[in-house]
């Protein structure tokens, strides 16, 4: 998913969300938006967890999840687990 799409999902979130709600997420850590690195033109076509738009959360916990990480041809491709409170 491009991080624009991942951001707008976010708006709609932190639209709908009530304050103190907690958001629970688990996604990549990093994402080359194009399989063929060979097309890779653009440095902003690699997107990360740090470009989600969660400025309207409180963290309460990021940290790898280390069940993926523990599977190793998923080792080099790590997950984010993130909880955080909704701050309105």
């Amino acid at each position: 998913m491009e991080i624009d799409t991942v951001n707008n999902y976010l708006d709609f979130v932190k639209i709908y969300m009530k304050n103190n709600g907690i958001m629970f997420l688990v996604n990549r850590h990093s994402r080359i938006q194009l399989l063929d690195l060979g097309k890779l033109k653009d440095v902003n076509q690699i997107t990360s967890f740090s470009d989600f738009n969660l400025g309207f959360c409180k963290d309460l916990l990021v940290t790898i999840d280390e069940f993926r990480n523990r599977i190793p041809d998923l080792r080099q491709r790590p997950n984010v687990v993130y909880i955080g409170q909704v701050s309105k």
